[in-house]
């Protein structure tokens, strides 16, 4: 099964794209760089954001079932991601994202978060034992 792809009505709205009860499977390339709602609903589903680039003001929000987001080494900057329930995956060892002004929330079940680095940011993992994984070390005045 596929989102469904709802166009904003003006420039400034976003382009959403909402899940169904079945599993589903999100690729947005490296053109869809601003402006995105993703609302999974049920079921296992797989988010990829594709190329290294800047993404502003995405919501990515999960829903039941273990869901997949996947980075694809870019950045997001002040956007909003949340797991909601299940065992959700931000990320991997191999798929580190950039987070700046983002706020990303576990949400119920034991998760996985894994971050290149993070600049104003909130990183939670909500309920369970999350293991959340920060590539980069934090620096400043000692």
């Amino acid at each position: 099964m596929a989102f469904t792809t709802v166009p904003g009505a003006s420039a400034s709205d976003a382009t959403s794209y909402v899940g169904t009860s079945g599993i589903d499977s999100l690729t947005l390339s490296a053109g869809a760089a601003s402006n995105v709602f993703v609302g999974s609903q049920q079921a296992n589903d797989t988010i990829t954001l594709q190329g290294a680039v800047e993404r502003t003001t995405h919501t990515i929000k999960g829903g039941q079932g273990n869901d997949v987001v996947s980075f694809g080494g870019g950045t997001l900057t002040r956007s909003f991601l949340n797991g909601n329930k299940d065992t959700d995956t931000f990320g991997s060892a191999a798929d580190l994202g950039t987070l700046s002004t983002t706020t990303l929330q576990g949400g119920q079940g034991t998760d996985s978060i894994f971050i290149g680095s993070a600049t104003d940011s909130i990183i939670n993992g909500n309920k369970q034992a999350d293991t959340i994984t920060l590539a980069t070390s934090l620096s400043g005045s000692e």
